[in-house]
């Protein structure tokens, strides 16, 4: 068998997150050549796993997330490091906390994919979100919207 390891960002897809050739047949291609695709990437896993699979049209069983942090096979997760208890929580709300004081927004979700689809915050409003679908890692961005209250066009 044959292994293909397969980044998102910047190989399978471009800055937008748009893959700009066919992947048509790739199915057909990994099974006739004994192959599987197994994506890794800084990605948190479900984002990394649905992006893959929509892009693709493969299933997607295995994949390495979070820089090499988590392994999924099938239904499982394995983590490959050892966080202290609630070194993630405790980091992420002295953020949280750290935001309040600059009087910035503060949201939790999928941070990258509210981004990548023009998500609308308040405007002229310095801005904190938390990516909550990471397990091992913490991902935020921190922004001060304008006043067409588009992240994508505010400045850092």
């Amino acid at each position: 068998m044959k292994i293909i390891l397969c980044d998102q960002d910047g190989v399978l897809t471009d800055k937008t997150y748009s893959c700009n050739y066919s992947l048509d047949g790739l199915n057909e291609l990994l099974v006739r050549n004994n192959a599987i695709l197994i994506p890794n990437s800084d990605t948190p896993t479900y984002r990394l796993r649905n992006n893959f699979e929509q892009l693709t049209g493969v299933k997607i069983d295995t994949l390495i997330s979070e820089r090499g942090a988590i392994v999924t096979y099938k239904a499982n997760e394995y983590l490959t490091i050892n966080l202290p208890k609630n070194e993630l929580e405790n980091y992420k709300q002295a953020v949280h906390n750290l935001a309040l004081d600059f009087n910035a927004k503060v949201y939790f979700g999928d941070s990258a994919t509210w981004l990548k689809n023009n998500e609308v915050f308040d405007s002229n409003k310095n801005v904190i979100i938390f990516d909550t679908l990471r397990k091992t890692s913490l991902g935020y961005y921190a922004r001060r919207t304008n006043s067409k209250v588009s992240f994508r066009n505010a400045y850092y």
